[in-house]
């Protein structure tokens, strides 16, 4: 994505969401590197990850920076609140 039309939805994946408890905007992610132009161009704006829901067999490190540097923490299993320093604190994503 480079400032062209937005990319389609995925159908699978994990999903992640702007509030606790899996509430607000929900955007679904599936296997990929995400950096912070690739989150905004699917409407994850940055810094604006509180719950994270991860189906088997998928694993997700999420970045407090982008470019994937910075502080990192890995999900295996759904997440209704992501805990300081990465609740609202996320601008980059591996989803495995």
């Amino acid at each position: 994505y480079s400032g062209q039309k937005a990319p389609p939805p995925f159908t699978t994946g994990i999903t992640l969401y702007q509030d606790a408890n899996f509430g607000g905007k929900a955007v679904m992610l599936e296997k990929g590197r995400y950096d912070l132009d690739d989150l905004m161009s699917r409407g994850v704006n940055n810094d604006s990850i509180s719950s994270i829901k991860v189906p088997a067999g998928y694993k997700v490190t999420v970045y407090t920076d982008f470019h994937f540097a910075g502080g990192s923490m890995s999900y295996s299993s759904d997440t209704a609140n992501m805990v300081a320093p990465y609740d609202n604190n996320t601008s980059s994503i591996i989803v495995e």
